[in-house]
């Protein structure tokens, strides 16, 4: 697979196992399928706090999602880009 190019696949019974979570027998994965790892999101900031009070999160399926991140106190972008994928696992993914 490694030497695979994208066009072809040298193991052609590997199309049935595209994805799997990894580790499966926990619930703290540090491999998804879920399209989260490559989400973004326009911030809403306020004036007189300097950190984002809101942000406009698009899910891998298309939906925007509007979560209020007060709570975490995320000042800077880098922080904020860390937290994306868990607030899309969260958010963009919750049954109601």
């Amino acid at each position: 697979l490694m030497r695979s190019y994208g066009a072809t696949s040298p193991c052609w019974n590997c199309r049935y196992i595209s994805c799997a979570p990894f580790p499966f027998w926990t619930e703290q994965k540090w491999w998804h399928c879920d399209g989260c790892d490559s989400v973004t999101a326009q911030t809403i900031t306020d004036d007189s706090n300097t950190f984002f009070q809101q942000i406009d999160l698009s899910c891998p399926q298309g939906n925007v999602e509007l979560i209020d991140v007060r709570a975490k106190q995320i000042s800077d972008k880098p922080q904020l880009a860390k937290e994306l994928p868990k607030l899309c696992r969260k958010h963009c993914f919750a049954m109601d």
